[in-house]
This record gives structure tokens, sequence and C-alpha cells, in this order.
């Protein structure tokens, strides 16, 4: 790591147990939250939706449940069903022509792409990135070469990561809107990378799961024009911007319908099939995903103007950058005991938080917005006084 605390601009291929469990000698972000324990009462640390039950999800969508009783627990079609896959369709803006594959959350989606285009080079990823995106790829023994996307003022940057794309290059994994920061791509910037990509041969994966969240009108990157010839594949579940990460439902849509059956054959080696009443359940959320967001979107504006108050009334306002879509912030915070310090008192306040420094910046916090905004509010309280002391 180099003396800002940023993630190097290129970082050596990695073994997979590396990937798994560490970069440059600090843990994954899953590996911490599995050290973690129970969630806190006030969890800022959560990156997605807050979490509803089924018959909260019944009820918002005026669904009975009569059908749930009569659903056969069998095996279901490996690629997911036609139903499901017609409101993934719709949910993102795209074509029948649009190839779909659903599998168990994003990071299988992803694994099952590594997995269909072994026959590639390495996997370039776009850090700081949340972990799934480095232990996916490395356990299809892809090799792995980390490039920095993001900076404190920039956002994202896609010049670096497209400059390191070679013919060496299989794929290129980026993630917009971006966890941490919530940083966006624009259809523009993302058809320039993959532009560079189609050049040498080489795949562009856009994990967009939090899309839509803060701002409805974020377009899919199904959109841009990478997509339409082949070269740009998008990743989404129904975990980060629907709250339903139980129903372990997400999906890869790609236009060539090649690739998407590669992916579907590599399913046989993982879960074979979804399952047929997460299916179901995650077809009902996506057919009323405007419904749903609607709910989502409010409490993250809410949460986020917030968050900007706060930051400028402790002094923190102009050192960060707000997040332009997702359900994530990650300001800067001074504090003489160090972040780590802050992050332990904070957990005896009952308030949980994400150290920046498990993305490569020692001196940041990431902060969920997609909880209550009374929770919110009460977090940020006992953090003002955490701070004070």
């Amino acid at each position: 790591m180099g003396g800002t605390g940023h993630v190097p601009l290129s970082v050596d291929l990695l073994p997979w147990t590396a990937a798994r469990d560490t970069v440059g000698g600090r843990p994954t972000v899953d590996r911490w939250f599995a050290d973690q324990g129970t969630p806190l009462g006030c969890d800022l640390a959560r990156s997605g939706a807050a979490s509803m039950s089924l018959g909260q999800l019944l009820e918002l969508t005026g669904t009975g449940s009569a059908d749930l009783l009569e659903m056969p627990l069998d095996y279901g079609p490996g690629r997911g069903g036609a139903r499901l896959a017609a409101a993934i369709r719709r949910s993102l803006g795209a074509g029948e022509s649009a190839s779909v594959v659903v599998a168990g959350g994003a990071v299988e989606a992803l694994l099952l792409l590594c997995l269909a285009s072994a026959d590639r080079g390495d996997v370039v990823i776009g850090t700081p990135a949340y972990g799934a995106l480095l232990s996916a790829p490395a356990a299809a023994a892809r090799p792995l070469r980390l490039v920095s996307v993001w900076n404190p003022v920039a956002g994202l940057h896609l010049d670096g990561i497209a400059a390191g794309v070679t013919p060496a290059t299989g794929m290129v994994v980026i993630n917009s809107p971006h966890n941490p920061s919530g940083a966006s791509a624009s259809l523009g910037e993302i058809d320039e990378l993959a532009g560079r990509c189609a050049a040498n041969g080489a795949l562009l994966v856009v994990d967009e799961v939090a899309r839509g969240t803060l701002n409805p009108d974020a377009p899919s990157a199904v959109h841009s024009r990478g997509f339409a010839a082949g070269t740009t594949v998008v990743l989404g579940d129904v975990s980060k911007s629907l709250g339903l990460g139980g129903l372990r439902i997400g999906w890869l849509a790609a236009a060539d319908a090649g690739l998407a059956a590669r992916a579907a054959a590599a399913k046989d080696a993982t879960t074979v099939a979804s399952s047929t009443l997460s299916e179901y359940v995650a077809a009902i959320a996506l057919e009323n995903a405007p419904l749903l967001l609607r709910r989502v979107t409010s409490a993250a504006r809410t949460n986020l103007g917030t968050l900007s108050q706060f930051l400028a009334t402790i002094g923190e306002g102009e050192r960060w950058t707000p997040p332009a879509d997702g359900l994530v912030a990650f300001p800067a915070l001074s504090t003489p005991r160090g972040i780590d310090e802050l992050v332990a008192d904070l957990r005896r306040r009952d308030v949980g938080v994400v150290p920046g420094w498990l993305f490569g910046e020692p001196n940041r916090l990431r902060l969920g917005l997609g909880g209550a905004p009374e929770m919110f509010s009460e977090a940020l309280a006992r953090a003002g006084e955490a701070l004070a002391r």
C-alpha cells in the first residue's frame, strides 16, 4: 500500500487464498463481516436496502399467499424460470433478445461468467471493491489484477483501467454504482472502456446491484453500445436494491446468447438451480420494483440529507463527495483516536459501521443509507457523542 492508503494502480496477480481472505495484508470486507457477528441495533454497516418480511412484501404488492402454499418445492429450470427472466428484463429495460441467467446472487453470476470464459486471460478488477468481486474470479482459478478506479475528488475514473487492458486480459469487472463510494460511471464512460475491451478480446462486466436506489433515473448498462455488441455483461440482484438478500437471487444479462448458455451450463457444477420459491417471490418484487424502490429512495435521500448536515456540523462537510447512486456513503472523518478506536466506540454504543481501511482508505467510514431514517438519525447522534470524547 502507498503512503496515501489508496490501492496501488497495479497489483501482482493474486492466488486464490489471497483474494479469498486478504488483499494487501488486510481482510476482505466479507471476511470482516463474518467476524462481526449479529448486526447491531443501529446498523449502518449494511450496504443495501432495509430487509422486509414476506408478509410485508405481499401486503405492499397486493399479492395473495394462496399460490405460495401450492408452490412445488422442486428443481426449477437451471437458468431460471420464464416469469422471473421476463421481470428481470423489464427491470433493466432490456429487450427480449437479452439472455438472462438466474444465479444465487450476483456473486454466483460472476463466478459463472468466470467459469464460462475460463479460456480467456486474467481478470482485472476495479478497486476499491467489496470482497465478492475478488473471491468469485479467484474461486474459478482466474488470475487477478487490481487497478484503482476511484479517488475522493474525481469519483470513478475508468481511463486507468482502460489503459491496462491488453491482449492478455480476459475480463474487466467494474462496480457502478460503486461500493463503497456511491460514485457512478456514465454510459459513455462504460462504452469507452467496452471499446478497449472489445479491441483486446475481453469481456466487460458491470456490477450494478445497487443501481436506481438513490437515483431512480440511473440507466442500466444494457442500454450501452457495448452491451448490444456482446462485449458488456450486466450483473444485478434483489439483495442490495430491494433488501431481499435472503432469497439469494441474482442474475447476469448478456446479448451474447452463447456466453449465457455456457454460464448456465457452469451452474451444473454450482447450485444447479435456484429455489422455485425464491424465484417466485423475487418475480413478485421485480414486477413491483417501482413501488418498492420509492420507499428505498425516500429513505436513502432522507438519510443522505441527515448525513450532509451532520458532516457540516462537525466540520467535515468539505472532505467528501456525496454518492450519485447506491446506498452507501464514504465520508472522511478526523479523529485523534484513529478510525479503529472510533469503530470500537461506536460498537459499544450499538452502532455498526465499516472501517474504510477495508477498502484501502484508513481515514474513512462506509455508512449504509438504506435503513430507516429514525434509526439513521439516532446512529449519527451516537456518533456525534463518540467524536466529542
